[in-house]
């Protein structure tokens, strides 16, 4: 009997540990390199869709004023209330509010409308409350959501100009004569002819980062002294100043109801730059004297803010929306936000 012969056995080729982890060093190297750039593509389109949000409310804005022959008053309307339970005094709806129908959320607007005969707690706070809803309108995809739940937030506020006066302090008669130079004033509804310096060259709205529970130091800072020689073009010195001057309280609900009037809901000046680095915290703006739940105080610093890098999103009264880097000349924005000071504005 004739026996085969046994076949000879393949060689299996097998990575060796070497080879593996050459591999694996390989991989990495190119999820480093693929990261940034995905981040990169990720924050360019959250840019234009947060661009788009402004161009969107500047068309908002323009419709209004079509129909109402002005701009909304900064104080807006209220307080509402039946007469057995009045809404509290300082409960007034804001610049966005009024303008809601003009932005396709005329169902919202409704809401409001409905229930302005009905105790505070059905439009402010129960569920279901209009104001206490997030509108993806007013929500930039770059900045984190603020995690509190009836505190929608926003990141878009209307310009009351380059004056240092806020709340109801931002006014053109009373109680501060000339206390907002910009598009916006609590007193007085403004028009497009009441833009002297041109609506290509005034800011209407801009960003704005309110607080989050994931940053504690992004509330507004309250501070005992408040000197400024010119109140409508604070120079950087006496920013310097209030940047690093000791907190005397925090503020911690900025930004945090589109809904209500005040400066921080739905209002900011430009009287620092965009990104103001404030090194004493809170970072989110700096104030004195004895603020609500947002700052309604007369002097306050609400900077127009964003997550993006170097710069904010502003929409200007034209329509228009523009991209501006921190590193802008500080009067250069200031009188941006300013509609009648009369001084050309340069390249920006």
């Amino acid at each position: 009997m004739i026996r085969s012969l046994p076949r000879p056995r393949r060689h299996q080729s097998a990575f060796t540990l070497i080879e593996l982890l050459v591999v694996i060093a390989i991989i990495a190297v190119l999820i480093g390199l693929l990261l940034p750039a995905v981040q990169k593509v990720r924050e360019a389109a959250a840019r234009v869709k947060c661009q788009n949000n402004l161009k969107q409310l500047g068309l908002a804005m323009h419709n209004y004023h079509d129909a109402k022959q002005a701009f909304p008053i900064g104080r807006g309307e209220g307080p509402f209330g039946p007469p057995s339970a009045p809404w509290s005094s300082w409960l007034i709806l804001s610049v966005s509010v009024q303008a809601l129908a003009y932005y396709e959320q005329g169902a919202v607007y409704q809401l409001f409308e409905q229930r302005k005969n009905l105790p505070q707690a059905a439009t402010w706070t129960d569920p279901g409350a209009p104001a206490t809803m997030r509108l993806p309108l007013y929500i930039c995809p770059s900045s984190p959501l603020i995690e509190t739940a009836g505190r929608p937030g926003t990141n878009y506020l209307f310009s009351t100009g380059s004056s240092i006066y806020s709340g109801g302090c931002a006014s053109v008669f009373s109680p501060i004569t000339n206390g907002a130079n910009g598009v916006f004033a609590e007193d007085v509804a403004r028009k497009i002819t009441d833009i002297a310096d041109g609506t290509s060259n005034t800011i209407l709205a801009a960003e704005y980062v309110p607080r989050t529970e994931s940053d504690p130091d992004s509330g507004f800072k309250v501070v005992n002294t408040f000197a400024v020689n010119n109140s409508a073009f604070i120079t950087q010195t006496e920013l310097n100043t209030l940047s690093t001057a000791p907190m005397a309280r925090a503020v911690n609900d900025n930004g945090r109801f589109w809904a209500w009037h005040s400066h921080t809901m739905s209002l900011f000046n430009t009287a620092a730059p965009p990104n103001w680095k404030i090194q004493v915290p809170p970072t989110g703006g700096v104030g004195s004297g004895g603020a609500g739940m947002a700052w309604d105080s007369c002097n306050g610093i609400v900077p127009a803010m964003s997550k993006h890098n170097g710069g904010v999103n502003v929409c200007l009264v034209d329509g228009s929306v523009r991209f501006v880097r921190d590193s802008i000349d500080l009067l250069t924005w200031q009188r941006l936000g300013n509609a009648r000071d009369g001084v050309p504005t340069p390249d920006f």
